[in-house]
């Protein structure tokens, strides 16, 4: 029963978080921080729990007649798509805690960078267009 517990915890902050960034978007703030926390801890906290899953159900965890392998297979997405688990990270490292990228002190400092979104003809994601809307472009607002 602990790692129920341990994964109801986290699903709960998950959830806690998602709601966050949802009352600062509907207040017109920024939330890229909290939707992008709440999208890496929703992720992880799947992934535990389908892991859990297919470790309890033993052999039969990856037996397609069971729901588990798929529930396994759909969690490993959180990871690589619509944004990559590295970008998440990457986003609050840099708006959270103020990380500089050393890189940036290489590039000229002329340039001005786009902010405006991929051309229309980039196909998009339901989640890229959730994601989006709340923060901006693709990670920040």
């Amino acid at each position: 029963q602990h790692p129920l517990a341990s994964i109801w915890m986290r699903l709960q902050a998950a959830e806690l978080m998602t709601y966050k960034a949802a009352a600062l978007y509907d207040e017109g703030k920024p939330c890229g921080l909290e939707s992008n926390t709440a999208r890496h801890l929703a992720g992880l906290v799947a992934y535990d729990a389908a892991f859990r899953a297919v470790r309890t159900h033993g052999g039969f965890g990856f037996a397609q007649e069971y729901h588990v392998e798929r529930y396994f297979r759909e969690s490993i997405l959180n990871f690589i798509a619509p944004v990559s688990e590295e970008l998440i990270l990457s986003h609050i490292a840099e708006r959270a805690l103020a990380y500089q990228n050393p890189i940036e002190d290489f590039r000229p400092k002329n340039v001005v960078r786009s902010s405006a979104a991929p051309p229309a003809s980039v196909p998009w994601h339901p989640i890229k267009k959730m994601i989006a809307g709340c923060t901006g472009r693709y990670l920040s607002r």
